[in-house]
């Protein structure tokens, strides 16, 4: 069937003349289907943030976690430090150092490991007969992935705070007298 129309560059003149010509024929634009499929990726997006969200909690309680447990195992190597001199602060930056490292170092094994499980996916679903095979459902953005290391370095400091302040302030001759009980 052919059909002219003077749409005189209106794409919804063009879909109503479609539809009034041919009225088993359903007309979707491209703007409209457009904003359909960005009303369905909406959910999508509300997903992944707080899959994200919850992975970062989950993230900063482990490493917070693991600073406490260490701190708490060398309490009398930070008193031997500080008595013989090295500054609380030197104590304290450190330990948040340290949570820093052990949060960075999450990163990137979490960054690979997502990397290959995005790509083993996208092979999942780009065999699903009809879909051309340019396809990509995963796609790496580095926007967000820049913006997830910056959250991950916030946690990190931030997970390392709490030990390293508990391990800086530490009375060091009870410290020590505890530890040499112990």
């Amino acid at each position: 069937v052919r059909l002219d129309i003077d749409d005189g560059g209106d794409e919804e003149a063009v879909r109503a003349a479609i539809e009034s010509r041919l009225p088993r024929v359903s007309v979707l634009s491209t703007r409209a289907a457009m904003v359909q499929v960005d009303e369905r990726l909406t959910y999508f997006r509300q997903l992944a943030f707080i899959l994200g969200t919850v992975s970062l909690v989950v993230g900063f309680l482990l490493v917070t976690t693991l600073m406490t447990v260490s701190v708490n195992e060398r309490l009398g190597e930070i008193a031997v430090l500080r008595a013989i001199g090295v500054s609380r602060g030197h104590v304290v930056q450190q330990i948040v150092i340290e949570g820093l490292a052990i949060s960075l170092a999450g990163a990137a094994l979490g960054l690979a490991f997502g990397l290959v499980t995005a790509r083993w996916l996208n092979g999942i679903l780009s065999a699903f007969p009809g879909l051309p095979a340019s396809i990509d459902f995963f796609l790496f953005q580095p926007r967000a992935a820049w913006t997830a290391l910056g959250l991950l370095v916030v946690a990190g400091v931030a997970a390392g705070v709490y030990p390293a302040w508990r391990g800086g302030t530490r009375a060091i001759a009870t410290t020590l007298r505890e530890e040499a009980i112990a």
